[in-house]
């Protein structure tokens, strides 16, 4: 850590090739009266309350002293005007700003480019956009006919289709485990005699299809009952598909 070293009375001073520590700062301070001016400062910072009093030095000592501060403040004022200098070069970076007196063609030409610009952004957004829409479509319809050849576990697929395609953009990694677990079990022997042991032949598809598969169903019971009979009956047993027949157009 620095020190201030605070000396009030100097008994010799001798000359030698180079100082202990080149690097300390030391001040002295001469007074006639040997007291400190008020507010006298050198190098930045205020004159310490007990510096050095010269006048006891002989005159040759306090000439060299004297020198050497001169030399001293030379070199830190030469230092100053060097810095200056350099700060003057270096060039001050100003926003790119167009004049306000523009001729009149310039500044049309350069309100056309603008709005030539914004209006290209509108429709890169746009575009972008339409392209979003037109995958998340694709997406649906493809999780769509998914869950119709899963109709037998999941239910209406118009319901289950979107549900699945969240699923799979939300857990990609654990979605693929799930479908084929899906896939397993509506595959797996028995699984449709155990829907139909359940009241459900396991029937699946459009709602005209599964009319038909519950209609043949019925006239395995009633072998002299007609098909049209057959899906009347098979319509009043299933309501639900009247809305799903509705809503496939059917």
């Amino acid at each position: 850590m620095p020190r201030r070293l605070h000396v009030t009375k100097l008994t010799s001073i001798g000359a030698v090739a180079e100082g202990d520590n080149p690097e300390a700062e030391i001040l002295f301070f001469k007074s006639k009266q040997g007291e400190p001016l008020e507010g006298r400062t050198h190098g930045g910072g205020p004159v310490a309350d007990n510096a050095v009093d010269l006048s006891s030095l002989d005159d040759d000592t306090k000439a060299a002293v004297e020198a050497h501060v001169a030399e001293a403040d030379a070199k830190v004022a030469k230092l100053e005007t060097q810095v200056s200098e350099l700060e003057a070069k270096v060039p001050v970076v100003e926003e790119d700003k167009l004049p306000d007196d523009l001729p009149e063609a310039v500044a049309k030409r350069l309100a056309d480019q603008e709005d030539r610009i914004a209006k290209a952004e509108a429709v890169a957004v746009a575009a972008e956009a339409k392209v979003e829409k037109a995958e998340d479509e694709r997406l649906t319809e493809m999780y769509t006919k998914r869950a119709e050849e899963l109709r037998a576990v999941l239910g209406d697929p118009i319901a289950t289709g979107p549900m699945l395609k969240d699923l799979a953009a939300g857990a990609p990694d654990a979605y693929p485990v799930l479908d084929a677990a899906l896939d397993t079990l509506v595959n797996m022997d028995g699984f449709n005699t155990l829907l139909r042991e359940h009241g459900d032949n396991g029937a699946t598809g459009r709602a005209v299809d599964q009319i038909a598969v519950y209609a043949k169903e019925i006239r395995k019971d009633d072998k002299e009952l007609t098909l049209a009979a057959a899906k009347a009956q098979a319509w009043q047993d299933h309501p639900e598909l009247k809305t799903q027949a509705r809503e496939e157009g059917d």
